[in-house]
């Protein structure tokens, strides 16, 4: 939706620039060309805030697009228990499920089996939680995190200010109105 604001913009003010060169991030070729007509337009989208912000946009649509959608999990840290040795874990399953290990005492393999699952999910368990329902991104721009939810509420937010900032400049004919920029969550 931000590069379609881009060729709106170059059509609105007849600027002669191929449409495959527009492109809100694109400071090489478009914003050269549009930025001496539309110059606190640039202003805007050049500013620390909203760069960032189209930056972390790109990065998630990238990887939607290119990859698999990142989502929403958990942010774990591990634990002193989560980080015990598999011989010790192997002691804590037994002496929390002493019956299992009778009952499965003359067949080794079995318990071996179960014990190669087992292990890794008693130590998942025991890692400590630190945010629920975050999404981790990775991409050109960095690496970062952001809240699955309360993001939403942010993006539309920074969206709704540059369509602001697109229409009152490119259509309107008057500087973009000071829009305060949202607390980043």
């Amino acid at each position: 939706m931000l590069d379609q604001l881009t060729i709106i913009a170059k059509d609105q003010r007849r600027i002669e620039i191929a449409n495959t060169s527009c492109g809100i991030d694109k400071t090489k070729t478009y914003w050269k060309k549009v930025g001496p007509e539309l110059p606190s337009l640039r202003t805007l989208i050049e500013s620390e805030d909203v760069a960032r912000w189209i930056a972390a946009m790109a990065d998630i649509r990238h990887a939607a697009a290119h990859r698999a959608m990142a989502l929403p999990s958990a942010l774990v840290t591990h634990t002193e228990e989560s980080q015990l040795s598999d011989d010790a874990v192997r002691a804590r399953l037994r002496e929390e499920d002493p019956e299992f290990y009778e009952m499965l005492s003359d067949e080794p393999e079995t318990l071996r089996a179960f014990e190669n699952v087992q292990i890794p999910l008693w130590r998942a368990n025991r890692l400590k939680t630190l945010a629920d329902n975050v999404v981790i991104v990775r991409g050109r721009h960095g690496t970062y995190i952001r809240g699955a939810v309360i993001s939403i509420d942010y993006d539309l937010s920074m969206l709704e200010r540059i369509i602001e900032a697109f229409y009152s400049t490119v259509f309107v004919d008057v500087e973009p109105p000071e829009i305060a920029t949202p607390p980043n969550p």
